[in-house]
């Protein structure tokens, strides 16, 4: 003989699910926010010190980093992407002033950052021909790492909050 009995299940606390979703999910933003600003923590001037800004919907969740400063985010826009050859050019001083040697402190497709190096004669002039700079790729190589660290910590975060709920395995 078989018997069958049907199991209801209780009310979904969702409330609280969603509460530890969130908060897990900021830790994770912070933990992005903090992987992208160490490759400028060297920078001498404007840094872009990215802050995490959440979305979702019904199906989705996205982290976006948005750089809390104009100048900084476009100075990592042109380490980042790489510059072409270019002019610069004296705009609201008499001349430009630079040291005649300077090494960058960052590489090509390296994460690896240090202070930049400087030194040499003083130059000045009213114009200098850029000779340009290759990209750093940090996007490039910091996106999948935190895609990846994402598809680590949602299974578990998941799994977490079905038992908050209330339906979870036990």
């Amino acid at each position: 003989m078989i018997k069958f009995k049907s199991v209801k299940p209780g009310p979904l606390k969702d409330k609280a699910m969603e509460k530890y979703i969130r908060e897990q999910f900021k830790k994770l933003g912070d933990r992005f926010a903090r992987t992208y600003n160490l490759q400028t923590s060297h920078w001498e001037g404007e840094q872009p010190e990215f802050k995490p800004v959440y979305r979702s919907g019904g199906t989705w969740a996205q982290i976006v980093l948005k750089p809390t400063n104009e100048k900084g985010a476009q100075k990592w826009q042109w380490i980042d992407e790489g510059t072409a050859p270019h002019v610069i050019k004296v705009k609201d001083a008499k001349a430009l002033f630079f040291l005649s040697m300077y090494k960058a402190g960052s590489m090509p497709y390296s994460l690896y950052t240090r202070k930049a190096e400087r030194g040499g004669d003083e130059v000045f002039a009213t114009e200098v021909h850029h000779p340009g700079s290759e990209p750093r790729n940090w996007t490039g190589i910091l996106t999948p790492q935190c895609q990846e660290m994402m598809t680590d910590w949602a299974p578990a975060v998941f799994e977490e909050a079905a038992k908050i709920s209330g339906h979870g395995r036990k």
